[in-house]
């Protein structure tokens, strides 16, 4: 599947892949509760270094992330399973799925951009949602959820999502 989502002027190549349950930890997921039509994520604190290392440097009392909250779009009132990237312009892509509720038919795959100079996130927009994953697969999707987002050395942007053709 091959969509486009515009920010600062410049569009984003991701692909998607099916796969099946999965669980995944990374730098940058918060994992715990869902919060009301809001994303929680953990970002680079604005004087961080962006390499990862290994240990604080003793007497460093800098923050090495920080905690932002983005509003997510109003036909999604109930988010879940945020997952965030680093580009290889130094911008951030976070996406994150959302809809009535958890496992709903209505939830889609949205995300939006952070500006590391203005410190601001871009509006968030619908990346996948069941029907367009279905058009892409060539099979009925009921559902989508869980995305992990990854950029490659090449900067290209992989989105990673679970799709759900039958059951819960």
């Amino acid at each position: 599947m091959v969509n486009q989502i515009a920010a600062s002027n410049a569009a984003v190549l991701l692909k998607a892949s099916y796969l099946g349950f999965f669980s995944i930890a990374t730098v940058g997921m918060l994992n715990g509760p869902p919060f009301a039509g809001r994303a929680s994520l953990l970002l680079p604190a604005a004087n961080s270094q962006t390499e990862q290392t290994s240990a604080v440097e003793p007497g460093d009392s800098s923050p090495l992330y920080e905690r932002q909250f983005l509003e997510s779009h109003p036909d999604a009132p109930s988010v879940h399973a945020s997952t965030i990237t680093q580009l290889r312009d130094g911008r951030m892509m976070a996406a994150w799925f959302g809809g009535s509720r958890e496992g709903g038919k209505d939830v889609s795959i949205y995300g939006a951009f952070w500006n590391v100079q203005t410190e601001t996130w871009d509006t968030p927009s619908v990346i996948v949602d069941a029907q367009s994953a279905g058009r892409e697969l060539g099979r009925y999707i009921k559902k989508v959820g869980n995305p992990v987002l990854y950029c490659d050395r090449s900067g290209r942007v992989w989105l990673y999502y679970v799709t759900v053709s039958l059951g819960g």
